[in-house]
């Protein structure tokens, strides 16, 4: 809420408490001010809806009575509930200075030591296979059913464990949005290939080269993978408006390990048949799909 506004209504507020009736040399500039404010939203509904009956009061010539000062003293309770919830510490929201100017932490920052803990677990169900390495898109339903619920799990604990000291005892949507994001980051960041020497990925991979955050190793991680080629066309837009630098020509594949859609560059490298485990990666002598 606007300053004068505010004043307006603190000087109704004082003359009532003093002298039970409001000050009629301030009424019509309160109430342009009022009017003013309820052009626009800069408040919530409730409040806006307050300062409308206050108004309409006032115009009314309804310049004392218990009931006004009890519908400016309840806007004043409410902005001040307002601004609690705004100075309440958002962990997922955390944010450093850099250049003077504050950037935003991604789930990347705000989750490291979890990611870390996950990473460093085992599956007892699958023999001790390590939790980064399950492929939720190409592992039998039952199994990433499995690993999908100890994610979840493991994510809106470590949301809460943050979270614990703004207050609240029952989840939000606001909240329920924030763990549904963690949870879908850590399932995207486990899957991945690691120690394996003259790896190759060969043509339509489900895999992608890069460093892992947390090892530093080189390893082979999943990629992002859509369920329909339209959404991976749309996705491939997305990407030439967010790098105008990249000059490569983006184009959408179905992938032979997961039968998803990847998108990715279209470039030119000999390889040769090379089967890893129980995929199998496909290569042909003159083309390679990568990103």
């Amino acid at each position: 809420m606007k300053t004068t506004v505010k004043k307006i209504l603190k000087s109704w507020r004082v003359s009532l408490e003093q002298q039970s009736v409001i000050n009629s040399a301030s009424i019509d500039k309160g109430v342009k001010v009022l009017t003013e404010y309820l052009k626009g939203r800069d408040d919530t509904k409730a409040i806006r809806q307050l300062v409308r009956e206050v108004r309409k009061d006032i115009t009314s010539n309804i310049l004392s009575g218990v009931t006004l000062m009890r519908k400016i003293q309840r806007i004043f309770a409410l902005l001040e509930k307002v601004e609690q919830c705004n100075r309440r510490p958002q962990v997922c929201l955390m944010a450093r200075k850099t250049t003077g100017r504050p950037k935003l932490e991604g789930q990347e920052v705000r989750f490291r030591g979890e990611t870390q803990k996950i990473f460093d677990e085992k599956l007892r169900f699958m023999g001790g296979k390590p939790l980064r390495s399950f492929d939720i898109d190409t592992e039998a339903g039952c199994d990433s059913r499995k690993v999908r619920r100890i994610i979840e799990k493991r994510m809106c604990q470590a949301y809460w464990k943050m979270n614990k000291g703004c207050g609240r005892k029952t989840a939000s949507n606001s909240d329920r949005y924030w763990m549904r994001r963690a949870t879908s980051f850590q399932l995207y960041n486990i899957g991945q290939i690691e120690d394996i020497e003259h790896f190759s990925r060969g043509l339509s991979t489900h895999w992608k080269k890069m460093y892992d955050s947390q090892t530093g190793q080189v390893v082979y991680k999943k990629k992002m993978s859509y369920p329909t080629y339209e959404t991976a066309c749309a996705a491939i837009e997305k990407w030439e408006i967010e790098h105008p630098w990249d000059k490569g020509k983006m184009e959408a594949y179905q992938c032979c390990v997961c039968h998803k859609w990847h998108i990715g560059h279209r470039t030119t490298n000999p390889e040769a048949v090379k089967e890893i485990g129980n995929h199998a990666f496909e290569v042909i002598e003159n083309t390679e799909i990568a990103s």
